[in-house]
């Protein structure tokens, strides 16, 4: 992960917006067994399909809202809970629909399941929590080189732009919902592990909408990312 080299002071001050599926939710439970970490409890376990070290599985079974963020003071990295809680208390729960577990997506070696948002709320939740949370950050995981901007389509010259001005490349409408299982794997095991994966999916997973009644403020604690509070959605 590389947040340790950052200093304490840093890595303390950090956030990330998900939606975390409710723990007795089939995605949750059968997803949580494949990646081998419960976002939830912190509770890490052996992973049902073996494919290789993960970064996924420093975080559990999440659809990002924002990215990983850093804030230079505690009052800032406040601030921007406050905000989330506000914009949150504007939109109502909101159903997702679920895809199939794609290889390379989002980006090379990775598997992830992919998500329809057919009402646009998850997009425009999104944006609402770009214009007011990220633009107050000091930093993310992008811009201090944890994570790459190498989805091949796009340009670097649009990700310089976003990442100037959102701390994040994959924004807006570049924004690809999705639940990401794996990442960083090697090309010669990714579409064999993507197989085991659905595999997986459809033996435990039979409903395939997906109810948004929170999103979940992250934190950083030893090594893994875990859930700080849990916020409704009351608009």
């Amino acid at each position: 992960m590389g947040v340790n080299s950052l200093g304490d002071s840093l890595s303390t001050r950090s956030l990330a917006v998900y939606y975390i599926p409710p723990a007795e939710s089939e995605l949750f439970r059968v997803s949580t067994r494949i990646i081998g970490y419960n976002p939830r409890t912190g509770y890490v376990r052996p992973t049902k399909v073996n494919a290789g070290p993960s970064s996924a599985a420093h975080y559990g079974i999440h659809l990002t809202i924002c990215d990983v963020l850093y804030f230079e003071t505690d009052a800032r990295l406040r601030s921007a809970c406050m905000r989330v809680s506000t914009i949150a208390a504007r939109f109502a729960p909101f159903d997702l629909e679920l895809g199939e577990a794609v290889p390379d997506f989002p980006s090379p070696g990775a598997i992830s399941i992919s998500v329809g948002d057919s009402s646009g709320s998850l997009h425009a939740l999104h944006a609402e929590l770009l214009s007011v949370v990220n633009r107050t950050a000091s930093a993310s995981n992008y811009t201090l080189g944890l994570a790459r901007a190498d989805r091949p389509q796009f340009t670097v010259v649009e990700s310089d732009e976003l990442l100037r001005t959102y701390k994040a490349p994959y924004v807006l409408t570049r924004y690809q919902p999705h639940f990401t299982l794996f990442s960083g794997l090697s090309a010669s095991v990714v579409l064999q592990a993507a197989r085991r994966v659905q595999r997986c999916l459809d033996r435990r997973l039979h409903d395939m909408s997906v109810h948004v009644g929170e999103i979940a403020i992250m934190g950083y604690e030893r090594d893994h990312w875990v859930i700080d509070r849990e916020i409704r959605l009351t608009g």
